[in-house]
Protein backbone atom coordinates (compact mmCIF):
# COMPACT_ATOMS: atom_id res chain seq x y z
CA UNK A 1 0.00 0.00 0.00
CA UNK A 2 1.46 3.23 -1.38
CA UNK A 3 0.44 6.58 0.13
CA UNK A 4 0.90 10.24 -1.75
CA UNK A 5 -0.11 13.39 -0.31
CA UNK A 6 -1.12 16.33 -2.43
CA UNK A 7 -2.15 19.84 -1.52
CA UNK A 8 -3.25 22.84 -2.80
CA UNK A 9 -2.32 26.04 -1.58
CA UNK A 10 -5.43 28.47 -2.50
CA UNK A 11 -4.59 31.40 0.75
CA UNK A 12 -5.33 35.20 -1.09
CA UNK A 13 -7.21 34.14 -3.45
CA UNK A 14 -4.81 32.33 -5.65
CA UNK A 15 -4.48 28.69 -6.30
CA UNK A 16 -1.20 27.09 -7.02
CA UNK A 17 -0.69 23.12 -7.03
CA UNK A 18 1.87 21.15 -5.37
CA UNK A 19 3.93 18.51 -6.57
CA UNK A 20 2.79 15.10 -5.08
CA UNK A 21 5.83 14.53 -3.26
CA UNK A 22 6.76 18.13 -1.56
CA UNK A 23 5.64 20.12 0.99
CA UNK A 24 4.82 23.38 1.02
CA UNK A 25 7.61 25.97 0.36
CA UNK A 26 8.03 29.67 -0.61
CA UNK A 27 7.84 28.44 -4.31
CA UNK A 28 5.06 26.56 -5.98
CA UNK A 29 4.26 25.80 -9.18
CA UNK A 30 1.41 27.64 -10.77
CA UNK A 31 -1.29 25.95 -13.08
CA UNK A 32 -4.21 27.92 -14.67
CA UNK A 33 -5.11 25.68 -17.18
CA UNK A 34 -7.59 23.53 -15.82
CA UNK A 35 -9.83 22.34 -12.06
CA UNK A 36 -8.33 19.53 -10.72
CA UNK A 37 -10.21 16.28 -9.97
CA UNK A 38 -8.90 13.53 -7.83
CA UNK A 39 -11.84 11.69 -8.85
CA UNK A 40 -9.79 11.50 -12.45
CA UNK A 41 -7.69 8.59 -10.98
CA UNK A 42 -4.55 10.22 -11.61
CA UNK A 43 -1.83 12.87 -9.79
CA UNK A 44 -3.86 16.03 -10.59
CA UNK A 45 -2.63 19.46 -11.07
CA UNK A 46 -5.25 21.81 -9.43
CA UNK A 47 -6.15 25.60 -9.79
CA UNK A 48 -9.53 27.00 -8.68
CA UNK A 49 -10.72 30.99 -8.51
CA UNK A 50 -11.85 30.98 -4.71
CA UNK A 51 -13.23 33.93 -3.13
CA UNK A 52 -10.70 35.64 -1.44
CA UNK A 53 -9.89 34.71 1.78
CA UNK A 54 -8.12 37.67 2.52
CA UNK A 55 -7.86 41.32 1.89
CA UNK A 56 -5.74 40.69 -0.75
CA UNK A 57 -5.42 43.61 -3.63
CA UNK A 58 -4.13 42.90 -7.59
CA UNK A 59 -0.83 45.31 -8.45
CA UNK A 60 -3.15 47.25 -10.59
CA UNK A 61 -3.14 51.74 -10.50
CA UNK A 62 -4.19 52.75 -6.64
CA UNK A 63 -4.28 55.64 -5.22
CA UNK A 64 -1.41 55.71 -2.47
CA UNK A 65 -3.21 56.96 0.73
CA UNK A 66 -0.46 56.87 3.11
CA UNK A 67 3.38 54.91 2.71
CA UNK A 68 3.20 53.74 5.99
CA UNK A 69 0.91 51.87 8.90
CA UNK A 70 1.57 51.35 12.65
CA UNK A 71 0.56 48.07 13.68
CA UNK A 72 0.88 45.50 16.46
CA UNK A 73 3.44 42.78 17.31
CA UNK A 74 3.69 40.32 19.62
CA UNK A 75 6.08 37.66 21.41
CA UNK A 76 5.32 34.01 21.00
CA UNK A 77 5.05 32.01 23.61
CA UNK A 78 5.17 28.05 24.63
CA UNK A 79 1.25 27.66 25.71
CA UNK A 80 1.65 25.27 28.86
CA UNK A 81 -0.26 22.49 29.11
CA UNK A 82 -4.19 23.44 30.34
CA UNK A 83 -5.54 19.98 32.14
CA UNK A 84 -9.32 21.75 31.51
CA UNK A 85 -8.52 21.93 27.67
CA UNK A 86 -7.35 17.90 27.59
CA UNK A 87 -10.50 16.96 29.13
CA UNK A 88 -12.34 18.92 26.74
CA UNK A 89 -10.72 16.83 23.53
CA UNK A 90 -10.61 13.85 25.23
CA UNK A 91 -14.75 13.83 25.42
CA UNK A 92 -14.78 15.38 21.96
CA UNK A 93 -13.06 12.04 20.38
CA UNK A 94 -14.89 9.95 23.11
CA UNK A 95 -12.13 8.39 25.10
CA UNK A 96 -13.23 6.05 27.43
CA UNK A 97 -12.26 5.87 31.03
CA UNK A 98 -9.65 8.86 30.97
CA UNK A 99 -6.44 7.01 30.45
CA UNK A 100 -3.86 8.36 32.17
CA UNK A 101 -1.02 9.85 30.16
CA UNK A 102 2.54 8.75 28.94
CA UNK A 103 5.36 10.98 29.22
CA UNK A 104 8.29 11.58 27.38
CA UNK A 105 10.74 14.70 27.04
CA UNK A 106 8.86 16.43 24.62
CA UNK A 107 5.22 15.73 25.10
CA UNK A 108 2.50 13.62 27.20
CA UNK A 109 -0.15 11.75 25.55
CA UNK A 110 -3.21 9.56 25.99
CA UNK A 111 -4.22 5.75 24.22
CA UNK A 112 -7.76 4.97 23.98
CA UNK A 113 -8.76 1.01 23.60
CA UNK A 114 -10.08 1.95 19.82
CA UNK A 115 -7.18 2.97 18.50
CA UNK A 116 -7.31 6.48 18.94
CA UNK A 117 -4.18 8.78 20.72
CA UNK A 118 -4.00 12.01 21.71
CA UNK A 119 -1.11 14.40 22.77
CA UNK A 120 0.42 17.45 23.68
CA UNK A 121 3.39 19.28 23.08
CA UNK A 122 4.96 22.11 24.89
CA UNK A 123 7.32 23.17 22.75
CA UNK A 124 4.80 23.59 19.58
CA UNK A 125 1.84 24.73 21.38
CA UNK A 126 0.47 21.41 19.60
CA UNK A 127 -2.81 19.22 20.58
CA UNK A 128 -2.41 16.22 18.40
CA UNK A 129 -5.52 13.23 17.80
CA UNK A 130 -4.73 10.59 15.35
CA UNK A 131 -6.52 7.67 15.01
CA UNK A 132 -5.42 4.99 11.97
CA UNK A 133 -8.21 2.28 12.62
CA UNK A 134 -10.25 4.69 10.98
CA UNK A 135 -11.90 3.65 7.45
CA UNK A 136 -10.88 5.48 4.93
CA UNK A 137 -12.87 7.30 1.89
CA UNK A 138 -15.36 5.60 0.39
CA UNK A 139 -16.91 6.15 -3.30
CA UNK A 140 -19.73 7.73 -1.39
CA UNK A 141 -17.58 9.89 0.04
CA UNK A 142 -15.57 11.25 -2.76
CA UNK A 143 -16.03 14.65 -4.07
CA UNK A 144 -14.28 17.28 -6.11
CA UNK A 145 -10.97 18.58 -4.54
CA UNK A 146 -11.98 21.84 -4.72
CA UNK A 147 -15.09 20.94 -2.53
CA UNK A 148 -13.40 19.49 0.44
CA UNK A 149 -12.85 22.40 2.73
CA UNK A 150 -16.70 22.51 2.70
CA UNK A 151 -16.47 19.34 4.82
CA UNK A 152 -13.70 20.32 6.49
CA UNK A 153 -15.10 24.18 6.99
CA UNK A 154 -17.87 21.66 9.31
CA UNK A 155 -15.79 19.92 11.58
CA UNK A 156 -13.42 22.88 12.31
CA UNK A 157 -16.53 24.32 13.88
CA UNK A 158 -17.27 21.30 15.88
CA UNK A 159 -14.27 21.10 16.86
CA UNK A 160 -13.37 24.61 17.90
CA UNK A 161 -16.72 26.28 18.04
CA UNK A 162 -16.38 29.99 18.25
CA UNK A 163 -12.54 29.90 17.78
CA UNK A 164 -13.00 28.25 14.27
CA UNK A 165 -13.67 31.79 13.15
CA UNK A 166 -10.05 33.50 14.07
CA UNK A 167 -8.72 30.53 11.10
CA UNK A 168 -8.64 30.91 7.60
CA UNK A 169 -8.39 28.13 4.85
CA UNK A 170 -5.46 27.70 3.23
CA UNK A 171 -4.86 24.36 1.51
CA UNK A 172 -6.32 20.61 1.45
CA UNK A 173 -4.32 17.53 0.90
CA UNK A 174 -4.93 14.31 0.05
CA UNK A 175 -3.67 11.01 1.40
CA UNK A 176 -3.64 8.58 -1.63
CA UNK A 177 -3.98 4.70 -1.72
CA UNK A 178 -2.78 2.21 -4.17
CA UNK A 179 -3.90 -1.39 -3.58
CA UNK A 180 -2.09 -4.37 -5.74
CA UNK A 181 -3.42 -5.80 -8.49
CA UNK A 182 -4.88 -9.36 -7.10
CA UNK A 183 -2.59 -12.22 -9.23
CA UNK A 184 -0.05 -9.77 -9.95
CA UNK A 185 3.30 -9.52 -8.08
CA UNK A 186 3.91 -5.82 -9.31
CA UNK A 187 1.04 -4.11 -10.63
CA UNK A 188 -0.51 -1.55 -8.53
CA UNK A 189 -4.61 -0.52 -9.03
CA UNK A 190 -4.31 3.42 -9.90
CA UNK A 191 -4.43 5.47 -6.61
CA UNK A 192 -7.70 6.50 -5.08
CA UNK A 193 -7.99 8.90 -1.93
CA UNK A 194 -7.88 7.34 1.21
CA UNK A 195 -8.60 10.77 3.69
CA UNK A 196 -8.93 14.48 2.61
CA UNK A 197 -7.11 17.18 4.93
CA UNK A 198 -8.38 20.67 5.08
CA UNK A 199 -5.63 23.33 6.67
CA UNK A 200 -6.31 26.56 7.96
CA UNK A 201 -3.84 29.59 9.23
CA UNK A 202 -4.53 32.62 12.00
CA UNK A 203 -5.91 35.39 10.96
CA UNK A 204 -4.34 38.37 13.17
CA UNK A 205 -5.56 41.73 13.96
CA UNK A 206 -7.04 41.77 9.91
CA UNK A 207 -3.68 40.05 8.99
CA UNK A 208 -2.89 36.35 7.39
CA UNK A 209 -0.25 34.57 9.92
CA UNK A 210 1.79 32.58 7.70
CA UNK A 211 4.32 29.97 8.07
CA UNK A 212 2.66 26.87 10.13
CA UNK A 213 3.28 27.81 13.86
CA UNK A 214 -0.32 28.89 14.27
CA UNK A 215 -2.26 26.51 12.47
CA UNK A 216 -5.06 23.82 12.23
CA UNK A 217 -4.98 20.73 10.37
CA UNK A 218 -7.96 18.23 10.11
CA UNK A 219 -8.20 15.31 8.27
CA UNK A 220 -11.13 12.48 8.12
CA UNK A 221 -12.40 9.63 6.56
CA UNK A 222 -15.25 7.45 5.53
CA UNK A 223 -18.68 9.33 6.36
CA UNK A 224 -16.37 12.59 7.78
CA UNK A 225 -15.21 10.69 10.86
CA UNK A 226 -12.29 12.21 11.97
CA UNK A 227 -9.14 10.95 11.27
CA UNK A 228 -6.61 12.90 12.49
CA UNK A 229 -6.20 16.78 13.94
CA UNK A 230 -3.73 18.89 14.93
CA UNK A 231 -4.15 22.40 16.51
CA UNK A 232 -1.08 24.77 17.12
CA UNK A 233 -1.36 28.11 19.50
CA UNK A 234 0.82 29.36 21.33
CA UNK A 235 0.31 32.24 23.90
CA UNK A 236 0.63 35.91 22.77
CA UNK A 237 2.04 38.86 23.92
CA UNK A 238 1.56 42.20 22.92
CA UNK A 239 5.12 43.75 22.50
CA UNK A 240 3.76 47.61 21.58
CA UNK A 241 3.86 48.72 17.92
CA UNK A 242 5.81 49.40 14.99
CA UNK A 243 5.70 51.26 11.55
CA UNK A 244 5.62 49.08 8.68
CA UNK A 245 4.99 49.85 4.66
CA UNK A 246 1.54 49.93 4.03
CA UNK A 247 0.14 48.08 1.11
CA UNK A 248 -0.57 50.81 -0.84
CA UNK A 249 2.70 52.20 -0.90
CA UNK A 250 4.65 49.00 -1.82
CA UNK A 251 2.15 48.32 -4.73
CA UNK A 252 3.01 51.87 -6.09
CA UNK A 253 7.05 51.16 -5.83
CA UNK A 254 6.47 47.70 -7.07
CA UNK A 255 5.16 49.37 -10.22
CA UNK A 256 7.75 51.53 -10.32
CA UNK A 257 10.29 48.82 -10.22
CA UNK A 258 8.66 47.14 -12.88
CA UNK A 259 8.51 50.11 -15.06
CA UNK A 260 12.41 51.02 -14.00
CA UNK A 261 15.25 50.57 -16.53
CA UNK A 262 18.25 50.56 -14.44
CA UNK A 263 17.23 47.94 -11.79
CA UNK A 264 19.64 44.66 -12.43
CA UNK A 265 18.44 41.69 -14.23
CA UNK A 266 20.88 39.54 -13.20
CA UNK A 267 19.36 37.17 -10.52
CA UNK A 268 18.73 33.57 -9.89
CA UNK A 269 16.20 31.00 -8.48
CA UNK A 270 16.87 30.00 -5.04
CA UNK A 271 14.73 26.80 -5.26
CA UNK A 272 16.85 24.40 -7.66
CA UNK A 273 20.09 23.19 -6.88
CA UNK A 274 21.09 24.20 -10.29
CA UNK A 275 20.91 28.12 -9.57
CA UNK A 276 19.01 28.97 -12.73
CA UNK A 277 18.28 32.16 -14.11
CA UNK A 278 15.27 34.04 -13.52
CA UNK A 279 13.86 35.13 -17.08
CA UNK A 280 10.71 37.45 -15.46
CA UNK A 281 9.65 38.31 -12.39
CA UNK A 282 5.97 39.71 -11.95
CA UNK A 283 4.12 40.77 -8.88
CA UNK A 284 0.81 39.59 -9.27
CA UNK A 285 -0.92 39.83 -5.54
CA UNK A 286 -0.17 42.34 -1.85
CA UNK A 287 -1.72 41.90 1.53
CA UNK A 288 -1.37 42.32 4.57
CA UNK A 289 0.37 39.54 6.74
CA UNK A 290 2.18 38.68 9.93
CA UNK A 291 5.44 36.55 9.58
CA UNK A 292 8.10 34.97 12.81
CA UNK A 293 11.29 36.05 13.39
CA UNK A 294 13.77 35.69 15.64
CA UNK A 295 14.97 38.95 17.93
CA UNK A 296 17.33 39.36 19.83
CA UNK A 297 17.99 42.44 21.97
CA UNK A 298 21.71 43.98 22.92
CA UNK A 299 20.51 45.48 26.31
CA UNK A 300 17.74 43.50 27.50
CA UNK A 301 18.89 39.57 26.87
CA UNK A 302 15.55 38.68 28.51
CA UNK A 303 13.53 40.27 25.54
CA UNK A 304 14.95 37.69 23.07
CA UNK A 305 12.97 35.10 21.47
CA UNK A 306 10.60 34.47 18.43
CA UNK A 307 8.15 37.69 17.30
CA UNK A 308 4.96 38.00 14.99
CA UNK A 309 6.02 41.15 13.38
CA UNK A 310 3.56 42.97 10.92
CA UNK A 311 4.61 42.69 7.29
CA UNK A 312 3.55 43.09 3.66
CA UNK A 313 3.80 39.93 1.08
CA UNK A 314 4.06 40.04 -2.11
CA UNK A 315 3.30 37.01 -4.34
CA UNK A 316 5.14 37.35 -7.68
CA UNK A 317 4.69 35.27 -11.20
CA UNK A 318 8.77 33.64 -11.99
CA UNK A 319 9.38 32.32 -15.42
CA UNK A 320 12.57 30.57 -15.33
CA UNK A 321 15.28 30.78 -18.20
CA UNK A 322 15.88 28.01 -20.31
CA UNK A 323 19.49 26.42 -20.74
CA UNK A 324 20.78 23.81 -23.05
CA UNK A 325 23.15 22.10 -20.04
CA UNK A 326 22.30 19.19 -18.08
CA UNK A 327 20.47 19.83 -15.06
CA UNK A 328 20.16 17.17 -11.50
CA UNK A 329 16.96 18.32 -11.67
CA UNK A 330 13.94 19.34 -14.46
CA UNK A 331 12.58 23.04 -14.67
CA UNK A 332 9.24 23.63 -13.25
CA UNK A 333 6.27 23.00 -16.33
CA UNK A 334 4.59 25.71 -14.72
CA UNK A 335 5.22 29.12 -13.79
CA UNK A 336 6.23 29.53 -10.18
CA UNK A 337 5.25 31.47 -7.77
CA UNK A 338 7.48 33.03 -4.97
CA UNK A 339 6.65 35.07 -1.52
CA UNK A 340 7.96 38.15 -0.85
CA UNK A 341 7.45 40.15 2.31
CA UNK A 342 8.22 43.85 2.84
CA UNK A 343 10.49 45.24 5.06
CA UNK A 344 13.29 42.73 4.18
CA UNK A 345 13.43 40.13 6.83
CA UNK A 346 15.74 37.92 5.65
CA UNK A 347 14.94 35.47 8.37
CA UNK A 348 11.74 35.32 7.75
CA UNK A 349 11.57 34.86 3.45
CA UNK A 350 12.75 36.45 0.83
CA UNK A 351 13.71 39.99 -0.06
CA UNK A 352 12.91 41.76 -3.25
CA UNK A 353 15.73 41.43 -5.90
CA UNK A 354 17.72 45.24 -6.02
CA UNK A 355 15.57 45.86 -2.90
CA UNK A 356 18.14 48.44 -1.51
CA UNK A 357 19.00 50.23 -5.30
CA UNK A 358 14.92 50.38 -6.18
CA UNK A 359 12.60 49.76 -3.28
CA UNK A 360 13.99 50.79 0.23
CA UNK A 361 14.68 54.16 -1.49
CA UNK A 362 11.25 54.86 -1.78
CA UNK A 363 10.53 53.30 2.04
CA UNK A 364 10.16 56.19 4.72
CA UNK A 365 12.90 55.62 7.43
CA UNK A 366 10.45 55.66 9.56
CA UNK A 367 9.04 52.57 8.51
CA UNK A 368 12.08 50.63 7.43
CA UNK A 369 12.98 47.65 9.77
CA UNK A 370 16.52 47.17 11.52
CA UNK A 371 18.12 43.87 10.56
CA UNK A 372 17.87 41.71 13.97
CA UNK A 373 21.23 41.27 14.00
CA UNK A 374 22.02 45.14 15.07
CA UNK A 375 18.66 45.35 16.80
CA UNK A 376 18.28 48.84 18.73
CA UNK A 377 17.24 48.32 22.09
CA UNK A 378 13.72 47.65 23.16
CA UNK A 379 12.90 50.81 24.16
CA UNK A 380 14.33 52.24 20.53
CA UNK A 381 11.93 49.37 19.07
CA UNK A 382 9.35 49.26 20.71
CA UNK A 383 6.64 52.07 22.10
CA UNK A 384 5.84 49.75 25.07
CA UNK A 385 7.88 46.21 26.20
CA UNK A 386 6.00 43.25 26.06
CA UNK A 387 4.14 42.08 28.94
CA UNK A 388 4.80 38.52 29.55
CA UNK A 389 1.35 36.58 31.00
CA UNK A 390 1.49 33.93 33.30
CA UNK A 391 0.07 30.27 31.77
CA UNK A 392 -3.57 30.63 31.66
CA UNK A 393 -5.53 28.24 34.37
CA UNK A 394 -8.93 28.92 32.08
CA UNK A 395 -10.18 26.39 29.74
CA UNK A 396 -9.88 27.56 25.62
CA UNK A 397 -13.07 29.28 24.63
CA UNK A 398 -14.22 26.11 22.88
CA UNK A 399 -18.13 25.88 22.23
CA UNK A 400 -19.35 22.65 23.74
Amino acid sequence: MIKLTLSLWVLAGFAVSIDAKSTLKPSETLDASHIADSLKKAVPTAVVTPRPVVNSTSVSPDVVNRDSVTAKQFRVLDRQMNPETIKYFLNLFRFKDFPRPESTAVNMSWRDQRGGVLSYETGTSEVGYMNENIAVLTEKDLVPDTLIRNRTNDLIKTVLGAKAESYVFANYEITEIQKKIPDSRDSLQPPVPAYYFGRYVRSLENRVVLGDAFQIRIGYGENGAIQSFSFRDPELAEAGTIKVPSKEMVMDTLKKWEKSKTHSRAYYFPYHPDHLNIRSLKPIKVFDSYVLTMKKFRDDPKMDGMYLVPSVTVLAKVVLSTTKKKLTEPLPSEPTILHFHFPCRPEAGLCWPDGKQTLEEHIPASSRNTPSSSMPSPNQALTEKPVIPTPSKQQLPFKK
